[in-house]
């Protein structure tokens, strides 16, 4: 089990040294541990939007994401309901290296194709062989996404994996128009527009193809990326994140 990290603001140095604490003890190379949950007395359904998107490789951090303000490598109790930490991982990386996100739990929600999110919005990422128990809204991605409340299936690669194992996610299509331009509540960290341009695996985050247009930084999204272990630098999974 992952040994959680009580933490105060930390700079970057003393981050890559807290985090050999909070990262788990050795195991399979490049194979995370399975997500961290955990029991509240609220009753919450489990969806999987992916914040604060984040990539850990050679012992210290290379992308630090955080989702309003919590950061995703160093996760420290109490857990910043609703958001709860997922391990990824990435085959062929270092021990528990990879990608970790944090996901969204929410109450009440009835129908998935009314949310306020921007389309692009990334749901239910994991590599298919690592943390089995992530869904999209009870949708395993591996499998299926929610199509008709709009959701479309993502997949990308995930080098020196074996058959069968690789990257995959739900992207949100906004079908009501309900994040037109990003005018909509979210948090800060959101994960958006996931793509893996070596395999044309093109997301979008706010109707910009992120392949060949980038992210749109002029409404606060940020590119991050490209990471995959195996693959010469620059190349893998990129995306963008909300400021």
């Amino acid at each position: 089990m992952t040994s959680h990290c009580r933490a105060s603001v930390l700079s970057s140095g003393a981050l890559a040294v807290a985090l050999s604490g909070c990262l788990g003890a050795p195991g399979t190379e490049g194979v995370a541990e399975q997500s961290e949950t955990t029991t509240s007395a609220i009753s919450s359904a489990f969806h999987g939007v992916v914040c604060g998107m984040s990539y850990y490789n050679n012992g210290h951090p290379i992308v630090s994401g955080s989702c309003d303000n919590n950061p995703t490598l160093v996760w420290q109790p109490p857990y910043a309901w609703p958001w709860d930490r997922q391990n990824d991982g990435d085959r062929g990386a270092d021990n528990n290296a990879g990608f970790y996100h944090q996901s969204w739990h929410a109450n009440n929600i009835t129908d998935m194709s009314m949310l306020p999110l921007p389309n692009g919005t990334a749901c239910g990422f994991k590599e298919t062989c690592n943390n089995s128990g992530e869904t999209c809204f009870g949708h395993d991605a591996k499998n299926e996404c929610p199509l008709d409340k709009g959701w479309i299936r993502r997949t990308a690669n995930d080098m020196g994996a074996p058959n069968g194992c690789y990257f995959v996610w739900c992207e949100y299509t906004d079908p009501n128009n309900l994040c037109l331009n990003g005018n909509c509540t979210i948090p800060t960290g959101l994960t958006c527009g996931i793509t893996d341009p070596d395999y044309n695996a093109s997301g979008t985050c706010l109707a910009k193809n992120t392949q060949t247009q980038g992210c749109p930084t002029n409404l606060g999204f940020l590119p991050r990326g490209n990471y995959d272990a195996g693959r010469p630098a620059g190349h893998g999974l990129r995306w963008c994140e909300k400021q």
